[in-house]
């Protein structure tokens, strides 16, 4: 008993701290911020969006009448040479892609005078499958004055690892893609536009 008397008082016993203690209070408080603020600092980007910035890619489409085309050859050809263009990818199956077209198509006029061309290009591939024709028919009898393409091989889908639909794309003059959104979008936004 005397012996714990004599003995010197150390930080364990007068309740201050130890290196190793403090060592531990900060390698948890250092996880705890990474863990909080991971995400913000260190997003998870979708697989898409390392096409942004990259040339727009060809790939062969089909117009209405079952003509094939080079994808770059139909986009620097008029109506679309020179233009900005914003990219649709869509199917009839796709709900959302169908709640978008009449929007899309109201704002058709906004687009044009800013020099920017809608492209839609429909993916009614097998087992939903729409004939060009059928297609065709369900614009003219729900109002919708757009054109579409059709890529009926999902060849694009591939390209651009376009995990769902509608999926939408910004490309400039240059044909370089600026922006993609996967998902609906509200077409009356004035945020969706392709810069200069």
């Amino acid at each position: 008993m005397d012996e714990e008397k004599n003995q010197e008082p150390t930080p364990e016993t007068t309740g201050t701290f130890t290196v190793k203690k403090l060592a531990l209070i900060l390698g948890a408080l250092a996880l705890l911020v990474v863990t909080v603020y991971a995400p913000v600092f260190f997003p998870n980007k979708p697989a898409y969006d390392q096409h942004v910035g990259v040339a727009l890619a060809d790939s062969t489409i089909l117009d209405d009448k079952g003509a094939q085309y080079s994808l770059l050859r139909v986009v620097d050809q008029p109506p679309y040479a020179g233009k900005k263009l914003i990219f649709s990818f869509w199917a009839t199956w796709c709900q959302p892609c169908i709640r978008e077209l009449p929007m899309m198509a109201q704002q058709r006029a906004r687009f044009e005078k800013d020099n920017t061309k809608l492209v839609l290009v429909n993916f009614d591939g097998p087992p939903f499958a729409k004939t060009r024709h059928e297609v065709g028919e369900w614009f003219k009898s729900n109002g919708i004055a757009l054109t579409t393409f059709f890529d009926i091989k999902d060849t694009i889908l591939e390209k651009y690892d376009i995990s769902g639909l509608p999926f939408t794309m910004g490309v400039g003059r240059d044909r370089i893609i600026q922006w993609m959104r996967l998902g609906e979008l509200d077409w009356e936004d004035q945020e969706i536009k392709v810069k200069d």
